[in-house]
């Protein structure tokens, strides 16, 4: 049974020192489409891990591209979007590539943002770089050198990520979790230096809906952003009990 709509691609992506498996379960035509429960696809997957363009050293074809063959849709109607992703994590090359697969640069994400203006937003001067060549010229950035740019976006993302944050703690206390959730979600997909604490919020807002098992996913981030070597050791109860003990009363 697949875990939330998980593929063995998705996981092979996702997993680390796995990139035979990913060039296997392609040539045995596994789907670079399907998208798991939350919407996420094997593509959006390896945008996100930078995993697809490290990977042109150790293949003589680059697995980004055999998956786009295999018919990966980087013109998604989803509203996650692979070049946000790539633009959000500095992910030059990866950029270049869904660019060159066809990629829409002028094509919003869930936030309304463009991906240069995430790009900007992270401080990410040489995604910038490129993407400023193919995206539609924008009005704030008349003008304006690339560091200008990035130094006017920054102090944006801060505001947006401390409201989003304010907003989900008050829908938490609430008991609107699935507003909650949505909130942390958002202020996780902009961008904060420490994540470890919106994942345990997050993982909160599951246990108070019953979802089980995103419950436990995102206590077993929260428990690795702290300190990866706990969770080689500790039980799914133990990692539970860390989410509960540090953040059930302070959220």
């Amino acid at each position: 049974m697949l875990v939330l709509g998980r593929t063995p691609l998705y996981y092979a992506i996702q997993g680390d020192g796995s990139q035979a498996v990913v060039e296997c379960l392609i040539k045995k035509g596994a789907d670079p489409n399907k998208a798991a429960n939350r919407g996420v696809t094997p593509l959006h997957c390896a945008a996100r891990k930078g995993f697809l363009c490290r990977c042109i050293s150790f293949f003589n074809t680059h697995i980004m591209y055999s998956q786009l063959q295999a018919g990966a849709d980087v013109i998604t109607n989803s509203h996650v979007k692979p070049l946000s992703v790539a633009a959000h994590k500095g992910l030059a090359d990866c950029i270049q590539c869904l660019l060159e697969a066809g990629a829409d640069p002028n094509e919003r994400d869930e936030d309304g943002k463009l991906p240069i203006e995430v790009a900007a937003s992270r401080g990410r001067e040489k995604c910038v770089e490129i993407l400023l060549r193919v995206t539609d010229p924008l009005p704030k950035y008349e003008g304006l050198s690339i560091s200008e740019m990035i130094t006017n976006e920054i102090p944006i993302r801060h505001h947006e990520v401390r409201c989003s944050i304010e907003e989900g703690d008050t829908a938490y206390w609430g008991k609107e979790y699935a507003r909650a959730l949505r909130c942390y979600t958002k202020a996780l997909r902009l961008g904060i230096d420490d994540e470890s604490e919106l994942y345990a919020k997050r993982s909160l807002c599951h246990l108070m809906t019953r979802d089980e098992e995103r419950y436990l996913d995102d206590a077993m981030v929260y428990v690795k952003l702290l300190d990866s070597s706990l969770s080689g050791f500790l039980t799914q109860a133990d990692v539970k009990r860390m989410v509960l003990v540090s953040y059930a009363t302070k959220s």
